[in-house]
């Protein structure tokens, strides 16, 4: 898989909508024009599994992660 500068895969963003920190981090990213996806751990009980197991069992959001290139893992970037 060849993977794009712009491709939202890239960053991935665990979010609530309630979260003023959330909101924030997506406004940046959207004024500087990276695409990301954003995952709202509300809706989604595999993402607040996810959100968990990547803080050490702390739901803390905004979490950000960010693909490594031709890995195909994903690490931390907070």
């Amino acid at each position: 898989m060849t993977v794009h500068e712009n491709d939202s895969r890239l960053l991935q963003i665990y979010t609530t909508t309630w979260c003023r920190d959330c909101r924030t981090a997506k406004a940046v990213l959207d004024r500087a024009g990276v695409a990301y996806e954003a995952i709202d751990i509300d809706h989604d009980p595999a993402a607040v599994a996810s959100v968990l197991a990547i803080n050490g069992g702390f739901a803390a959001v905004p979490t950000k992660l960010l693909a490594a290139l031709g890995l195909g893992h994903l690490y931390r970037r907070g």
